[in-house]
């Protein structure tokens, strides 16, 4: 995993610290559907929990890169990346990833 256009080097080194519990990683989706690209997660902010929906298309800059967190090379795992995209709609949008500052 790569870090992508903003400075969102807090979220990546929560997703670190996550990477090393791969059977916590399952429990961050509260429901998937491949077929359909949808995933939701259950975000937490000040005891309160909200379900965030999201699909799975990821920005891409005009090379067809992804603009902000890749997926992981190695493995092709995409969880990191729905997770990024999940906390920028938790938040508001990618920029409120900056520095913590959603």
């Amino acid at each position: 995993m790569w870090q992508g256009g903003i400075d969102d080097d807090w979220l990546l080194a929560v997703v670190s610290a996550l990477a090393e519990y791969p059977e916590r990683i399952q429990k961050i989706f509260s429901r998937v559907d491949e077929k359909k690209g949808i995933y939701e997660f259950e975000m937490w902010s000040q005891g309160k929990a909200t379900k965030v929906v999201i699909d799975d298309k990821i920005p891409v800059n005009p090379s067809g890169q992804e603009t902000f967190a890749g997926q992981a090379e190695w493995t092709g795992a995409l969880w990191a990346t729905l997770l990024e995209k999940a906390s920028a709609k938790f938040f508001g949008t990618y920029s409120d990833l900056n520095r913590g500052h959603g």
